[in-house]
């Protein structure tokens, strides 16, 4: 069900936020959403450069994270 709905916001959105404790499986959900949507495996696309996966240090407020990025 995680898959089918986050694949749907992707299509929208073209981005997802995931968030949660450590340890709740955002990863591999992550992984598994890749394969998916793309139809390539998360290992191969992060290799190549095509996909990026970025992951906030709880010290950072959001807004901070993405000033950093600008």
């Amino acid at each position: 069900e995680f898959i089918e709905k986050s694949a749907e916001i992707l299509k929208k959105k073209k981005q997802i936020i995931i968030y949660g404790p450590a340890g709740t499986g955002k990863t591999w959900s992550v992984k598994g959403l890749v394969k998916s949507f793309s139809g390539f495996d998360f290992d191969t696309l992060n290799s190549n450069g095509q996909l990026k996966f970025i992951t906030f240090h709880q010290s950072f407020a959001y807004e901070e994270f993405i000033e950093g990025l600008k």
